[in-house]
């Protein structure tokens, strides 16, 4: 896993200069550090964090 995240770090660092618009989709079972690397591409890098309850809540204002 730190392999892995040693190379995406040095992809996005390429990437930065680039204008055009950027779509990373983070999966993975629970515990796997998803919301891990999604917080770090937000605090290093500025990008926007989606998730599917902060979707949900943005819908509706009510879930039942």
């Amino acid at each position: 896993m730190k392999t892995l995240f040693i190379k995406a770090q040095k992809t996005i660092k390429k990437g930065t200069k680039s204008k055009s618009p950027r779509l990373v989709v983070l999966m993975g079972l629970p515990g796997s550090g998803k919301s891990y690397v999604s917080n770090y591409l937000h605090e290093k890098h500025g990008f926007t964090v989606l998730s599917g309850e902060n979707i949900t809540f943005a819908l509706f204002d009510k879930v039942d």
